[in-house]
């Protein structure tokens, strides 16, 4: 449907890719010229078009992402454990325990994308498209049906598990050379 085609993509009551090709300007001060054609169609709502959506999205996502990354984290937790004591290296099952948070983390970010993905495919098109919620779902139902739902699910998977193995291994071990000695047993590992 959108293959080569941002026109396809924005299907809106105005095209905002027609009207900044017709300035004439080429690539100069691309971004201030998106913002000026968006200000001049929709005034100031039309930066906050799809917000609704964007919350519809981000908190399921953030509520699936923390319950299984928990989930995740107990059970790798525990097969090290299992594993390092079935092999007799008792000493060595806190040393994993970075990777176990990188490894819960990558699972917990792929297990959040795949539930939510058709809720990214519904905010992008409200957001892109420039129609009203209802009449974007619809339109999308009608022309795609349900593939519409889990369209880019592949590199969304591999970007929220990267991303997420990458920050939460930054941020634990942040939180790990942050606390003072003093207050280590009161921190949740």
């Amino acid at each position: 449907m959108i293959y080569n085609s941002p026109a396809g993509f924005t299907r809106g009551s105005s095209n905002i890719v027609e009207l900044v090709k017709k300035d004439g300007k080429g690539n100069r001060n691309l971004g201030r010229r998106i913002i000026t054609v968006i200000y001049k169609l929709d005034g100031i709502k039309g930066f906050f078009r799809g917000i609704f959506a964007s919350l519809l999205l981000y908190v399921p996502f953030s509520m699936l992402f923390w319950s299984t990354y928990y989930f995740y984290l107990y059970n790798v937790k525990s097969f090290v454990n299992w594993y390092t004591i079935k092999e007799g290296n008792r000493a060595e099952k806190d040393k994993c325990f970075t990777t176990s948070q990188c490894i819960s983390a990558g699972l917990a970010g792929a297990t959040a994308a795949l539930l939510t993905n058709p809720l990214e495919m519904y905010r992008l098109r409200v957001q892109v498209q420039r129609m009203g919620y209802k009449r974007t779902a619809e339109e999308m139902w009608k022309v795609e049906g349900p593939r519409c739902l889990w369209k880019g699910l592949t590199p969304r998977l591999l970007s929220k598990a990267i991303s997420a193995t990458l920050w939460m291994g930054l941020y634990e071990t942040a939180k790990k050379l942050s606390i003072k000695d003093e207050y280590q047993y009161l921190v949740a590992w």
